[in-house]
């Protein structure tokens, strides 16, 4: 046996490999590692070892064909579409060339391979990576056993990622002393013919034993050498199912809970999070998946949906569903943004127009896109609908009345002023709205942020559209948007979004109580998450705050909408008294969860009074009376969620062998005893 324990990872960059010396292996391994020191101690001593040429092993010791590696390792991302290599048993081999006996030198890509799929295996066998896989990101153990056959039988390579069953292969090309037995002299890790194969990986621990293993073997085995506790692996594991229950769970691979998102902050509490850390939070891109996702949840849920939508006609159930396919379609260009936003080169910035453009001509009469942007670090929406085969209607939408709103129509209606959060372009020529050099403009200014980038956008931009100035386009487009009250703080990255909606609805011809009421559908989706992710993660008392404000907009919602239909004369009783039990249940339900994780407050006792007018006579008495008997926290900041730590770690026995056979074994067991306790 050949064992290297490493303190610490090691980081196998790409295109480099690892070679290990493994002649040792040939010369007992482990068990005699003692007697080798001896040996190499006395031929030390002895001029005569040293001029006679003899050395600690011979360069023509014969191939190993039946062993055992194991490694503990971890790969960042993906493999590439070929797979990275694991090992090499040497980097060319002989092959006989049909009956003439002649031998040929190969070279392969490594005998076994991890696949971007996950599994490890070789020549196309890579097992069910359903149920074994390696996960980017995460430490696995995997153990690969090979026995070459002898001539005319076959030999198999077994796989195995973390003690369960992965590749298996029985094939006559595993034969003795050919590709698969390893050289001692030539035995390289992560490493290939191919560059693309070489390296990219973290090690931890690797094993070479002179045997081949079965699975009840690997399951003995698999605390052995292991650095870290299974107590914290269990952990991890815990915390990793809590991750996979939360709401955005199939959206990020590391998701939050629902109440640390700007898209709920954003969405209820737009009048109140002002001056906060709230504000300003997020980008359009970003906040653009998770609404999407919520919106999608909100009408496709019918379980919890059902009763918010009841009472809709089907011509507005039917346009709530194309709206809401425009967001689902539109998503991707969101996602390209975000990608542009974070890593900013001009190659990316290319790439991104390009795509642009192939999503703009593929877009047919009568669909509609959705295109973010951002103008001197202010994010607003361009909605593109194509009318006809030469024209197309642009909207830009914006809801920040201390920037672009001071150029859309406004009035005002004391003590509010309103605005066509909405500018609408009618007849925009085809080429004008297609054209590359406008979009490369527009999305200049989105990555590079000057002064006057919002006069550029409104007095340059938007008038080389329709070829007139903006000021006739103001007037052109009053009847096609209707006047709504701007953003209280700096959310636009979610209010753009909903005015989005809005005016898509009521250009479907949507009455506004209706709209109203998708709306509150959407908020009672929110809180359906809350409810989901309060049981898995405790909010903090910031969280508990916006749980709270979450609740309270969705009973205000229901409320406003109530009176609105009674002011209008619809009778929808029972439809309301329905959706009022339900708003009511949830609300109770999520309440009742909040109260559960509120720290209870006690009063202090009395204070010590010890007795008679001379009780400050006595200085023993007087010296620690005006103090507290016990310790009292000092008032601060909340700092976040907390995070207990680990009192105790249990001992984990699944570490210790069975038993011991020979006296390093025995020190290893020690060690192993000593770590533990």
């Amino acid at each position: 046996m050949l064992r290297s324990l490493v303190g610490s990872e090691m980081c196998i960059r790409d295109r480099h490999r690892l070679k290990l010396d493994l002649n040792q292996l040939l010369e007992g391994g482990d068990a005699k590692r003692r007697e080798r020191k001896i040996k190499a101690m006395k031929a030390a001593k002895s001029r005569w070892n040293r001029w006679s040429g003899t050395t600690s092993h011979s360069y023509h010791q014969p191939r190993v064909d039946e062993y055992t590696i194991t490694m503990d390792l971890k790969v960042e991302e993906e493999p590439p579409p070929q797979g990275t290599s694991l090992y090499q048993t040497a980097l060319v081999y002989t092959e006989e060339v049909g009956e003439s006996g002649q031998a040929k030198i190969q070279s392969s890509d490594g005998e076994c391979i991890l696949n971007t799929q996950g599994g490890v295996g070789c020549m196309g066998q890579f097992g069910d990576v359903t149920k074994s896989r390696v996960q980017p990101g995460e430490w696995a153990r995997v153990v690969v056993s090979v026995k070459c056959g002898s001539p005319g039988h076959k030999g198999q390579v077994k796989t195995w990622i973390n003690t369960k069953p992965a590749g298996a292969l029985e094939s006559e090309a595993i034969q003795s002393s050919g590709r698969f037995s390893i050289d001692p002299n030539s035995f390289f890790l992560f490493s290939a013919s191919s560059p693309a194969m070489v390296g990219g990986v973290q090690l931890r621990t690797i094993r070479v034993e002179q045997r081949v293993s079965t699975s009840d073997q690997v399951l003995e085995d698999r605390g052995r050498d292991k650095i870290l506790s299974m107590h914290n692996e269990a952990r991890r594991k815990e915390i990793k199912e809590q991750r996979q229950a939360l709401s955005l769970a199939h959206l990020f691979p590391k998701p939050r809970p629902i109440w640390l998102t700007p898209a709920l902050t954003g969405t209820i509490g737009d009048a109140m999070i002002e001056n906060t850390g709230y504000e300003g939070s997020s980008c359009l891109a970003w906040t653009y998946t998770v609404l999407n996702h919520v919106l999608q949840q909100s009408f496709t849920q019918q379980d919890q949906a059902a009763p918010y939508y009841d009472g809709l006609p089907d011509e507005t159930r039917c346009a709530i569903s194309d709206v809401f396919h425009v967001m689902q379609a539109s998503g991707p260009i969101f996602k390209q943004l975000l990608r542009l936003l974070t890593y900013s080169s001009s190659s990316q910035f290319v790439s991104f127009l390009r795509k642009l453009k192939s999503t703009l001509a593929a877009c047919s009469t009568g669909h509609t896109l959705l295109l973010p942007c951002r103008v001197e670090g202010k994010d607003l929406l361009i909605i593109l609908r194509r009318v006809t085969d030469t024209s197309f209607k642009v909207v830009v939408v914006n809801t920040d009345p201390t920037a672009g709103l001071r150029f859309h129509d406004s009035k005002a209606f004391p003590p509010k002023i309103k605005f066509r959060t909405c500018l609408v372009l009618d007849n925009v020529p085809r080429k004008f709205a297609t054209d590359d050099v406008f979009w490369s403009a527009v999305y200049n200014l989105t990555l590079h942020s000057h002064p006057g980038d919002t006069d550029k956008f409104y007095g340059i931009l938007l008038p080389f559209l329709t070829g007139k100035p903006l000021e006739s386009s103001l007037v052109e487009g009053r009847e096609g948007s209707a006047l709504r009250d701007p953003q209280c703080s700096d959310t636009a990255y979610v209010q753009c979004i909903y005015e989005a909606i809005n005016f898509m609805l009521a250009e479907r011809q949507v009455p506004s109580e209706q709209s109203d009421q998708v709306q509150l559908a959407v908020t009672a989706q929110l809180v359906y998450m809350i409810r989901n992710d309060i049981q898995f993660v405790h909010p903090d008392s910031n969280g508990q705050r916006v749980c709270k404000l979450a609740l309270s907009q969705l009973s205000y919602l229901f409320v406003r909408l109530a009176g609105k239909h009674k002011q209008l004369g619809l009778d929808t009783s029972e439809v309301y008294t329905n959706m009022m039990q339900k708003v009511h249940e949830l609300s109770s339900e999520v309440h009742s969860s909040l109260a559960a994780l509120m720290d209870d407050e006690i009063q202090l006792p009395a204070e010590l009074d010890l007795g008679g007018e001379d009780k400050y006579g006595d200085a023993a008495k007087m010296q620690f009376q005006d103090l507290l008997a016990w310790d009292l926290e000092q008032g601060s900041p909340d700092p976040g969620q907390v995070v207990d730590l680990t009192k105790y770690v249990p001992i984990d026995f699944k570490q210790l062998p069975a038993r011991v056979r020979t006296r390093e074994e025995a020190v290893h067991a020690l060690r192993v005893c000593d770590h533990l306790c």
